[in-house]
């Protein structure tokens, strides 16, 4: 048996037509994959990550766009203004770091 034909301990192969992909080791259940550990998401612009994603219909982005094209901003940084408006309205007197 070759390196390439062994599977580390703990590694399922898993079989998807005639292909063998490789899975990586089991994590314990509600243990939070690479990826959704905070500061690990992708990177944008700037080398900045990804702090938090919404779902939504197709109309509500549609209307989220038109809304913040009224007021000249992007959706993005309309979503940063109305949390930090929020934000002081609850009393929360910490500015924000800037995004």
């Amino acid at each position: 048996m070759s390196d390439a034909d062994r599977q580390p301990e703990g590694a399922a192969v898993v079989t998807r037509g005639s292909v063998k992909t490789q899975a990586g080791p089991r994590r314990p259940v509600g243990e939070a994959d690479p990826v959704d550990k905070p500061g690990t998401g992708s990177l944008h612009k700037g080398g900045k990550p990804n702090v938090f994603s919404m779902r939504g219909t197709k109309e509500w982005r549609e209307w989220l766009t038109r809304f913040a094209t009224h007021h000249r901003m992007t959706p993005t940084t309309l979503v940063d203004y109305a949390l930090t408006q929020a934000a002081r309205r609850a009393g929360f007197e910490e500015p924000p770091p800037r995004a």
